[in-house]
């Protein structure tokens, strides 16, 4: 764990930077009309997205994981924080100024960056927080702070968007200078890295590497819930830009007003509440599997539901509930496998192999959806992840019964 020399006051100061620099990498207003802006300003329609521009994100965000998960354990926090910082910038300035397809892909590729450094700062606060809290509680104070900026700009969204004050490219002007001032406040955060002697020459390096990835996935918790976490992380990812396009069939199909920022503000407050119940429970590694299968089977309901409902309001409820469910859930499993980790001092190690499977899995799904042999709609899209989320709620069953049968 990181040692520093400063007395407590300066310290909390430090730390809470932390907080702050979560905040303002995650204040994008944007994010709930980012649909509506594409079609409405940019003229892109959703198979162009799928088939032209998605994709180019998934692609840069595998790369990047992968480079993340090679160099983590050699380099500091702060540096692949500042990268996501600066591919956040230019993907906000890129939607403000351009128009055209060819920068917009440009604009992807810094997205996919974003995205692949997102997941480092789940993991700086087990690095750097020098305060005696369990990891519940450190798990539920990181993941806090980007619902609580996700809730401000929906909401400070929907009041630009309903009142006429700003239009949508203007909205996304606003994640720029929120973006350029978390890259200040990197500067001011401890350097973040795991304490351990690392050898200067390749070879040396190499077997240090090898040796970190077997002292890490020797435990099997740590390998089973991680994935899970990945496979979490990715159908929610999916699910999150899908509705997007299903509120705007539904705006379009009852001449409705765009309520996006509303709707995924009162899901973040929501989240709030499931962030803060997973952080209460007292971990049990023996009921884990259990959980994760219920609340998996739970998902793949409200998934399904979503395929075969039509109402706006039926859909918002499903939606507001499974975002609880998922903020729920993955501040327990998170805060399990933090601690499992913790022995052996790879917390960087875990998370950047997470963020790693959570990009291959997009990429995944972005091949299945643009698969031009496979067209589907938006509510044969929902069933498929339903269908996702079904097979890992087996996958958890199974694991469940084989290990209490085993210690009957």
């Amino acid at each position: 764990m990181l040692e520093l020399n400063y007395n407590f006051l300066h310290w909390f100061k430090r730390h809470h930077f932390l907080y702050m620099f979560g905040f303002f990498l995650n204040f994008r207003p944007i994010t709930p009309f980012y649909h509506e802006m594409l079609v409405t300003t940019k003229n892109i329609t959703d198979q162009e997205y799928y088939e032209r521009l998605y994709p180019v994100s998934t692609y840069s965000a595998v790369i990047v994981s992968f480079i993340i998960f090679i160099c983590i354990n050699f380099c500091l926090f702060n540096y692949l924080l500042v990268l996501g910082c600066v591919g956040g910038l230019v993907f906000s300035i890129a939607m403000w100024q351009t128009d055209t397809v060819g920068s917009l892909q440009v604009a992807e590729v810094f997205e996919g960056c974003f995205v692949a450094t997102e997941i480092i700062y789940f993991a700086s606060i087990y690095v750097c927080h020098d305060l005696k809290l369990s990891f519940a509680a450190k798990t539920a104070s990181i993941r806090v702070v980007p619902v609580v900026a996700q809730l401000t700009a929906a909401i400070l969204a929907q009041l630009l968007v309903t009142n006429g004050w700003l239009n949508l490219t203007e909205i996304t002007f606003l994640g720029v200078p929120a973006c350029a001032h978390s890259i200040l406040l990197v500067y001011h955060l401890p350097s973040m890295f795991e304490l351990q002697a690392i050898p200067e020459n390749f070879l040396p390096k190499l077997s240090f590497f090898k040796k970190k990835l077997k002292d890490t996935f020797s435990n099997h918790h740590v390998v089973q819930y991680s994935l899970w976490i990945a496979f979490t992380m990715s159908g929610y990812a999916q699910i999150s830009f899908t509705m997007q396009t299903l509120w705007r069939q539904s705006q379009i199909e009852d001449s409705e007003a765009p309520y996006n920022g509303a709707i995924e503000g009162i899901c973040s407050f929501l989240s709030l509440l499931g962030i803060l119940l997973g952080a209460t429970l007292k971990p049990n590694f023996k009921r884990q599997n259990a959980l994760l299968s219920v609340t998996s089977l739970l998902q793949c309901s409200l998934l399904f539901g979503f395929a075969y409902v039509s109402n706006t309001w039926e859909r918002t409820i499903l939606y507001i509930v499974l975002n609880l469910v998922y903020h729920f859930v993955i501040t327990r499993i998170t805060a399990i496998v933090a601690e499992s980790a913790n022995s052996k001092a790879c917390f960087g190690t875990v998370f950047s192999f997470i963020g790693l499977i959570y990009s291959i899995l997009n990429l995944v799904f972005a091949c299945v959806i643009n698969n031009n042999e496979i067209y589907l709609t938006v509510q044969q899209q929902f069933t498929v992840y339903g269908g996702y989320h079904f097979v890992a709620a087996l996958l958890m069953a199974y694991v469940y019964v084989v290990s209490f049968w085993c210690k009957s």
